[in-house]
This record gives C-alpha cells, sequence and structure tokens, in this order.
C-alpha cells in the first residue's frame, strides 16, 4: 500500500512504480539472469489478446532495451513490427520555440521579452488590456513600473509590486512558453516511453518476451568451518541479490553468473543528425569544412548504492518489551530484612524454591560443521557458458521491489587445513594464520568476504580471491606474532657453458643462482606447516625444495616443517640462464674452455687448438706480468733520478759540497745505467708479448665452434 501510494503521489502509476519495463497485459517476470558487470538480464512471458502490445519503459533504460529485445510467439503467431516515438533532444526542441520564449524567466523578464504582445493586467490600482511596452525602474522609490499601450493610444502604467495577473493574448507565445517550461522540466526524462509491438496470428498470443537492462551486481560471501580432528572443512556461500526493477519477482527462476562478460551503452533512442556545412554566401558567412565525426566514449553504468531497504529490521525491541524493561527497572532489587528473611514488594518470607540449591547448568551447543551444514542448505546448480560460471537456482524464488535476499549458492565439505602463511609483500617478521583450501565443489568460488570459524569461534575474516574448479588457494585471516621468520638472500653465478665461438668470440652460459634462507623461530608450542610465498619470475626455476612445493598462478608456495619449539632452516634455491660473449683473456672464458675441454664428447680437433691457444695465453699473460713489473720498475727508478736532480740542483757549485755533489752524480750516472738496460728488457718483452699475442689472435679466429645444447 505504501509503495501504491508513493507511486500515485509522483505521478507515475502508469509507469509502474519505476518499473525496468511494463506492459499493459499481464506478462509477468519468469526468469532473471544477474551479471556482475551491471546487467540483468530479463524474460516475460504471458497472453496478449488483440495484435499489438504495449511496453512501457524508462527512459534511461531504453537503449538497453532497444538493442536487446526479442518478442517471440510461442503460438502460430509471430511479431511483425516495432514501434515507439521519436525522441528530440532538448536543444532540438527549444530551436523549434521563439526566442522571446527561450529566454523567458520571471514576471520582469516575460513582461521584456513579450514586448508588442496583447495582455491584459490585473493590479491593486487597476486593471486594463492592451499591448506590453515595457518595465521601468522607478528611481524615487526603487520599485518597478509595468506600461501598456491601450486600444485608445493612452499609456496605462501599474506597480509592479501590485500585478496579480497578466494574461498573455497571443496564443503562439502561450504555447510557446508551455513547451520551454515543459522542456526545462525535462519531463520526458520520467515519463514512459511506450513501445508498441505488432504482432500477427490468432490471437491471443502466448508471447516470451526477453530484453537486457541495467541492474545492480550480486554480491558472493562465504563461510569456512574448521573442526579439530576432520581433513575436511565445511564451505558455505550465498548471494546478496538487490531488486530495484520496481516490480516484485514472484516465483522467478533466478540464476546468478560470475564471470564479466563485455557490455556497453548504445543510444539507438535519440535521433541523429549530421552536421553539414554551411555553403552561404561569402558577404553573409565563409563556407564552413564539415568536422570530423567523433566516436562517443563508453561509459561504465554505476552500481546503485545506499538502498533504503525499509524499516522492518531485526534486532529493534517491541514496545512491550520496553515498557516491561522500565517497570523492572522500578522496582529495584530486593531489601533484607532485620529477621533474616526478605522483603520485596509484597514482603514475607522466600519460598522453598529459591532456598534451593541452583540447579547446574547445561552446556549450551556450540557453533560447529555438523550444525550449520544442517540448518545450511544449497539448491543450486552449476554450470559453465563459455568463459562464463552460472549458478541456476533450483526453486522458485521470490524478492519484493526494493529489497535485497540472501541466496544459498554453497554448502559443501572440501579440503581445508590452518596452516601458517608468509607472504612475500610483507615487511613483517611475523607470517599469517590462512586456510590453505581446494575448489572440489564443482563450481567456480567468486571473489568475496570469507568468514574463518574454527571449533566453533569465529577466528577471522579475509577477502577471497576467484578460485577455480580443482585448483588450491590460501585465505590468511589473522597474524600470528608466536612465530618469527628471517630472510637473508644471496645472488652467485656457478659454472659456464660454451655454446659458440665465432671470430675469436667466446658465446657462453652462465647459471646464475638465488639463494633465499628462511630461519623460522616457533614458540607456539605445538608443531605446524608454514608455507613461505616466492614469486614465480620469467625465466627463472625452482630447483630445491623439489617436492611438495604448491603452485598457484604466477607464485609459488614451499612447505617448512616446524617442530614444536626451537628453530627450522631452509634455503630455497633458483636458477637462471645468462648468456653473454667474452673473449680468451677473461677467466669467465678461460673457464669455460676448461669445461668443456673436460666433456668426453669434445671435438678433438677443436680440443687441439684450443689447448695450443690456452698455452699461448698463458705466455702472454706470464709477459703482461714482467712487463707490469719492468714498468713500475722503470717509474721507480724515473723517480729516484728527479729526486736526484733536485738535491744537486739545491747544493750548486759551493766548494764545501764538492763531495757529496760527486756521489750524487755517480749515483745518478748508475741509475741512467740501469734505466737504459731496463728500457732495452721492456722492449725486447714487449716484442716478444706482441708476436705471441699476434700468434693467438690468428689462431683463435680460425677456431670455429657451434655446441649442441643437451
Amino acid at each position: 500500500m505504501r509503495n501504491q501510494l508513493l507511486c500515485v503521489g509522483l505521478a507515475m502509476l502508469a509507469a509502474g512504480c519505476n518499473a525496468h519495463v511494463r506492459s499493459r497485459d499481464d506478462l509477468k517476470v519468469t526468469r532473471a539472469v544477474l551479471y556482475q558487470n551491471g546487467i540483468g538480464y530479463f524474460e516475460r512471458q504471458g497472453k496478449v489478446k488483440g495484435q499489438t502490445l504495449a511496453l512501457r519503459i524508462m527512459p534511461h533504460q531504453i537503449t538497453d532495451v532497444l538493442k536487446s529485445l526479442t518478442v517471440v510467439d510461442l503460438g502460430n503467431g509471430r511479431a511483425v513490427n516495432i514501434a515507439l516515438p521519436v525522441e528530440k533532444t532538448r536543444s532540438r526542441r527549444l530551436a523549434t520555440l521563439p526566442p522571446q520564449v527561450r529566454r523567458g524567466g520571471g514576471l520582469i523578464s516575460i513582461a521584456r521579452a513579450f514586448r508588442g504582445a496583447r495582455a491584459s493586467v490585473k493590479a491593486k490600482d487597476g486593471s486594463g488590456t492592451g499591448r506590453l511596452v515595457g518595465v521601468e525602474r522607478v528611481t524615487d522609490d526603487g520599485g518597478w513600473r509595468l506600461s501598456i499601450l491601450r486600444d485608445d493610444g493612452t499609456l496605462q502604467a501599474f506597480d509592479l509590486a501590485g500585478v496579480r495577473k497578466l494574461r498573455i493574448g497571443d496564443r503562439t507565445l502561450e504555447v510557446g512558453l508551455r513547451k520551454a517550461l515543459d522542456v526545462s522540466l525535462d519531463s520526458g526524462s520520467w515519463k514512459p516511453v511506450e513501445l508498441t509491438v505488432h504482432l500477427a496470428g490468432k490471437t491471443p498470443h502466448k508471447l516470451l518476451v526477453s530484453y537486457v537492462v541495467e541492474m545492480p551486481t550480486w554480491k558472493p560471501a562465504y563461510r569456512v568451518v574448521l573442526s579439530k580432528g576432520e581433513a575436511d572443512g565445511l564451505l558455505q556461500g550465498w548471494a546478496v541479490v538487490d531488486n530495484v526493477s520496481g516490480e516484485d519477482w514472484d516465483g522467478v527462476g533466478l540464476s546468478l553468473t560470475a564471470g564479466t562478460p563485455l557490455t556497453f551503452t548504445y543510444d539507438l533512442y535519440t535521433p541523429r543528425y549530421v552536421r553539414r556545412p554551411d555553403l552561404s554566401p561569402r558577404q553573409e558567412q565563409m563556407a564552413l569544412a564539415p568536422p570530423p565525426p567523433t566516436d562517443g566514449a563508453m561509459e561504465m553504468a554505476e552500481s546503485e548504492a545506499d538502498m533504503d531497504l525499509g524499516d522492518d529490521m531485526p534486532g529493534k525491541a517491541s514496545f512491550k518489551e520496553e515498557k516491561a524493561k522500565k517497570k523492572m527497572s522500578r522496582r529495584g532489587p530486593r531489601r533484607r530484612s532485620r529477621r533474616g528473611g526478605y522483603r520485596g514488594k509484597g514482603g514475607g518470607a522466600p519460598s522453598a524454591s529459591s532456598m534451593a540449591p541452583r540447579p547446574v547448568m547445561k552446556p549450551k551447543p556450540r557453533m560447529s560443521s555438523k550444525l550449520l551444514a544442517k540448518s545450511f542448505s544449497a539448491l543450486v546448480k552449476g554450470s559453465r557458458v563459455g568463459s562464463l560460471f552460472r549458478y541456476d537456482i533450483e526453486q522458485p524464488v521470490t524478492i519484493r521491489d526494493r529489497q535485497s535476499a540472501l541466496v544459498s549458492i554453497l554448502n559443501k565439505k572440501v579440503p581445508a587445513e590452518d596452516v601458517l602463511l608468509y607472504r612475500m609483500d610483507t615487511s613483517s617478521t611475523y607470517p599469517y594464520r590462512a586456510v590453505r583450501l581446494k575448489n572440489t565443489t564443482g563450481t567456480l568460488i567468486e571473489s568475496g568476504p570469507v568468514a574463518i570459524y574454527k571449533d566453533g569461534d569465529f577466528v577471522g575474516e579475509a577477502v577471497g580471491g576467484k578460485v577455480e574448479t580443482g585448483t588450491s588457494t590460501f585465505i590468511p585471516y589473522s597474524v600470528d606474532a608466536r612465530v618469527l621468520v628471517a630472510l637473508t638472500d644471496q645472488t652467485k653465478d656457478e659454472g659456464a657453458s660454451l655454446l659458440r665461438i665465432v671470430n675469436g668470440q667466446f658465446f657462453l652460459e652462465v647459471k646464475r643462482v638465488a639463494i633465499h634462507k628462511y630461519t623460522v623461530t616457533n614458540n607456539m608450542g605445538e608443531a605446524g606447516t608454514i608455507y613461505v610465498q616466492r614469486r614465480q619470475n620469467t625465466g627463472w626455476k625452482l630447483v630445491s625444495p623439489d617436492k611438495g612445493v604448491l603452485q598457484e598462478k604466477d607464485h609459488y608456495f614451499v612447505p617448512i616443517k616446524l617442530a614444536a619449539k626451537g628453530k627450522t632452516e631452509i634455503e630455497v634455491r633458483e636458477e637462471t640462464p645468462v648468456r653473454r660473449w667474452t673473449g680468451i683473456s677473461s677467466w669467465l672464458g678461460r673457464k669455460a674452455i676448461g669445461l668443456y675441454l673436460k666433456d668426453p664428447s669434445a671435438d678433438a680437433k677443436v680440443s687441439k687448438a684450443l689447448k695450443e691457444a690456452l698455452d699461448l695465453q698463458d705466455k702472454v699473460s706470464k709477459y703482461d706480468r714482467e712487463l707490469s713489473r719492468l714498468r713500475r720498475a722503470k717509474r721507480d727508478y724515473s723517480r729516484r733520478q728527479d729526486q736526484v736532480r733536485a738535491n744537486l740542483k739545491l747544493l750548486g757549485k759551493s766548494i764545501r759540497n764538492a763531495d757529496l755533489a760527486r756521489k750524487l752524480t755517480k749515483t745518478l750516472l748508475s741509475l741512467e745505467k740501469k734505466l737504459n738496460a731496463l728500457t732495452r728488457d721492456l722492449v725486447e718483452k714487449d716484442m716478444k708479448r706482441s708476436e705471441l699475442r699476434d700468434r693467438l689472435t690468428v689462431l683463435v679466429k680460425s677456431i670455429s665452434l657451434e655446441v649442441k645444447k643437451k
């Protein structure tokens, strides 16, 4: 009744209380499929007498209905065509009205805009009929004055504040003003659009009508119940469905689709006009080039929030209960009398029953998986439709308009255990308590909130991700500070494989190793399992441990068995090949050649050439070391010569320093001889080193090798 009165008050009874689609005939909603991308698919069935089906559609839903409407005659008839009124845009409707009407406002604006029109004025200071002359401000009192030209040629003025009625005598302007007011009100945005389907064939027609309209997404929620001593956990799920269609769903076949099919809005209702170039003569206006076409941007429909679900909410005490509580509070506690008895409001001694010992309270039943499984039923049939998954509710569903309903979709036992989880995306040293769950329900588990119960108690909650059937997931629900995790990382290169020798360059493959060392300190007092999460990076391979590791999308989880007390250490080793070019003079290149020579399947001719090349490289390296030593000695001799020359310069030509000058001169000559000999040795060794280096370069460039990868 309240909804009906509301519709009458809003003058929307014909629109069906803001229903998406309403027919004059009795076509009830028989099926509804809700998606998680803001749309809903609906089917209606019923009989129609006559050869037309009238549908009333809200304007904001007309675009979705036009691109999805389907009408099927289940008998021998058929739908011939569909007719609907043409929608004019606000700017187009205003453009057809006179400029005086479009610019109209209040009384002053109307009187100015309609200057020259016939009008009748009724005011406190009189009345008159004539043509509007204008409105002017009176400087004496600051008021306004309206003037008209009477038929006898006289001007009559009225105090604008005293004008009670102004009637426009021009019918065209009056009608235009009414239309302008309708456009300003934008009356078409809340009035329904009537769509007429013309039918052919024998009447009555038994019709099936389907369409897609905007709807709120359905929202899943889950519960996991763990019990001590049980290997499986109870997984329950339900969906929150919001009915904002504008009408009750009575015995509707409801389906909920998981996944996100592509959808969009596309206006097929508003007429489209092409902007044409103006080719007026030059003296009036330059010709304009046509503008480039523009595509309308698609916008996602926003979900309706803050729904009014009514005032009948559970948990509110009735008026009688509140009155009884107030009455009991006024009585107050009973007082003990001087004789040892108790006096209530009526006095007297306590009864025998009140003095008897209190009975022992029996333990009340606690929350358990058996109780929940017994009281929770999920009558749902799951099926996959392409890339989507659909839950079909097996029993008809009834949901009143502007109300939400909780629909059970899951109630099954699945493999689940309570474990510890150390995630790599946290800087904390404490792991999470988590439920490791495997989806064996045969249905898709959609993303949503998950409440965790353990041994009858609520222990935490989380937001779970999408879990495909047959896959496992971790649901962290709390932090366990009794366990500490420390991590140290190390990266190094191991091994070098020779892959190719081209033009004196060696192409190698090096094994890069990353070692992650976990140290876990358990203070729980009980044994357990902790899983450490690692990201599976592209090109890297997990080497150890090689057993018990779980894969989940782009992560893997390494299990660590914990003792009841103490520390547990484990190393997680990852490897990736790194390829690079190098020469025979680098330590990496010599290492790769050495490993190749140890390979029994190595080419004998190539091995002989490589051994010779290594021997030449050793000699070149020996000369490099000797030349380096000689260059250092040469620098030392040159530095000592510079010091002796500086001392001789300080002594000058004094007779007293003659002996010291002779000694320094003798030392300078000795250093010169040694420096000359050192220079000759340096030049000879550098020439021999160059000869060996040239021989090595020619030899290495003559070697060609392509190693087949095993």
